[in-house]
C-alpha cells in the first residue's frame, strides 16, 4: 500500500473521477466507489498494533471541489482534522477495530451547508448514507459487525429516533442488506 504522505486524498479522487470505472477499484492505495455523482475513498492503516482503523472519505465531483474546500474555511480544526489531511472531501468516517468488531468513532462533514450553493447542497446530499454503506460493507468483509455507540464519541443526540443520523443509518444498512439491532444497555446499534 502507498504511505499517506504519497497517496494525498485529494490528489487520488481527483485520479479517480478520471480514471476509475463505475463502481469498486483500487487507487493510491484506496479502495474507490465512484458511482458517478460522489466518490468514496477507504483506506486503512494501522494506527497502533491494537487497533487497525479504517477512514473513509466522500468527494464531490472536480468542478465542485472549489465550493466545499471555500465552505470548509471557518470550521474548527487541527493538523490532524479531515479538512486538513483531505481538503475538498465532503465528509468522512472512521472505524476503529476493538473487541473484535468495527467501532465508528467519527462521521462529520467537512463544510457548512449554508456556505454552499444550494445546487451544489443537493448535489452533496446523500455522502453519509453512502459512507455508512461502505462501513457495513467493510465490517462484515473483515467478518465484524458495525458498532455505533454514544459511548465511542458520537453524540447521544445521533440515537434519537427522529434523528437525520438514525434514518440514514437504516437507509444504509437496507441497502446493504444488512440488520440494524439496538444495542443492550447502551445508546447504539449493531449492524450485521
Amino acid at each position: 500500500m502507498i504511505s499517506v504522505a504519497v497517496s494525498n486524498p485529494l490528489r487520488v479522487a481527483l485520479s479517480a473521477w478520471k480514471r476509475a470505472p463505475l463502481g469498486e477499484s483500487r487507487l493510491g492505495g484506496f479502495t474507490v466507489v465512484n458511482d458517478g455523482k460522489l466518490l468514496l475513498l477507504a483506506r486503512e492503516y494501522p494506527v497502533s498494533n491494537a487497533h487497525p482503523t479504517v477512514q473513509v472519505f466522500a468527494f464531490p465531483k472536480p468542478g465542485r471541489v472549489a465550493a466545499v474546500v471555500k465552505a470548509s474555511t471557518d470550521l474548527k480544526r487541527d493538523l490532524c482534522h479531515p479538512v486538513v489531511t483531505a481538503p475538498g472531501s465532503v465528509g468522512s468516517l472512521h472505524l476503529i477495530d476493538n473487541e473484535g468488531d468495527a467501532f465508528l468513532t467519527y462521521i462529520q462533514s467537512h463544510y457548512r451547508t449554508g456556505g454552499l450553493p444550494r445546487k451544489v447542497a443537493t448535489e452533496l446530499n446523500g455522502w453519509r448514507v453512502r459512507a455508512l454503506r461502505k462501513a457495513v460493507e467493510i465490517a462484515r468483509a473483515r467478518g465484524q459487525k458495525l458498532v455505533v455507540s454514544s459511548g465511542h464519541h458520537i453524540p447521544n443526540r445521533f440515537f434519537d429516533d427522529d434523528s437525520q443520523f438514525l434514518c440514514d443509518l437504516r437507509r444504509a444498512c437496507s441497502q446493504a442488506g444488512a440488520k440494524l439491532e439496538r444495542l443492550e444497555g447502551k445508546r447504539g446499534f449493531k449492524a450485521a
